[in-house]
């Protein structure tokens, strides 16, 4: 039997014995015992392996048209489970992507919701002016009695906001409000959003009062003010733990006396919010017994 007559099959396995001649020292006998009925001689073998050395490749100088037939199903074999490899990985991640989503807002839906998780860290929840995009004012006057005595609470009257982008646009138009009332800058040093986070108003150290009242300046001199804007008309277990952080942080930088009292300032601000957000805000912050009447300024 010549080389000719030999199979495509036969001619790729001789030649994938001569490739492991390492292994096999007389690979035609390999062959042989594989194949008794399609016997191979040395002779053979030897001119199988020249032609390899040759062209590298089992053709002769006839090309056979199986060999094309089989190059070609090998491409296409392969162009197919790759294609079918590339779309299984990409469903897969698809479907994990879809899943870790899905999750994510089942976790946000269930019975422990966000909102009822405390906040544990104050610059995590912080949000500096600059990032609420506040219209600047560099001529507002330093509080003159540090540190302060009191905290007066602002239930807003503004819409409830739960997200960040919301808060946001509530505190921006709590400052345009002020300026609307000839206010200098926001009614308030820091605003509790609805989100649970903490934004910067008028700062520790500034206050914000109506041009052209003397009695109006010194009365913001005396305390600190925080505004609240609700979430879905209610005061969350978020807000009331970014409220005692932010309690939490005046003592520690020395802005809020250690005797501090908390009052509601509703009526100096005649807005008509039920007394039940101020009350269970201050209830589930851990923070000192309040007082409802205006303090005056011990100096």
């Amino acid at each position: 039997m010549n080389f000719h007559d030999r199979s495509t099959m036969d001619k790729i396995e001789l030649v994938f014995l001569y490739g492991a001649s390492r292994n096999y020292h007389d690979p035609e006998r390999q062959f042989n015992s594989v194949h008794p009925d399609r016997p191979v001689d040395r002779a053979f073998m030897k001119y199988l392996i020249e032609v390899f050395k040759n062209t590298g490749s089992v053709h002769t100088d006839e090309p056979l048209k199986e060999n094309e037939k089989l190059i070609k199903l090998l491409k296409y074999t392969i162009l197919k489970y790759t294609i079918i490899t590339v779309f299984t990985v990409a469903m897969i991640t698809g479907l994990i992507f879809g899943a870790v989503i899905w999750y994510s807002h089942a976790y946000d839906n269930i019975n422990t919701n966000t909102d009822d998780i405390p906040n544990k860290n104050f610059w995590d929840i912080f949000i500096g002016r600059g990032y609420w995009y506040a219209k600047v004012n560099n001529n507002l006057p330093q509080h003159t009695h540090m540190p302060h005595d009191s905290m007066g609470v602002v239930m807003s009257a503004f819409l409830d906001c739960s997200s960040e982008r919301g808060c946001q646009s509530q505190v921006r138009a709590y400052q345009a409000d002020g300026f609307s009332k000839n206010l200098t800058d926001i009614k308030v040093n820091f605003v509790i959003g609805g989100d649970g986070r903490i934004y910067e108003g008028t700062g520790w150290y500034n206050y914000s009062y109506k041009i052209g009242d003397p009695k109006d300046k010194l009365k913001q001199d005396c305390s600190l003010l925080v505004g609240v804007l609700l979430n879905q008309n209610r005061v969350t277990v978020k807000m009331a733990s970014s409220f005692a952080l932010l309690i939490k942080k005046g003592l520690e930088i020395n802005a809020l006396a250690k005797t501090y009292k908390i009052y509601n300032h509703n009526k100096m601000m005649n807005i008509s919010i039920p007394m039940q957000h101020f009350d269970w805000l201050l209830d589930n912050s851990g923070v000192q017994s309040k007082q409802t009447d205006h303090p005056r300024c011990w100096r």
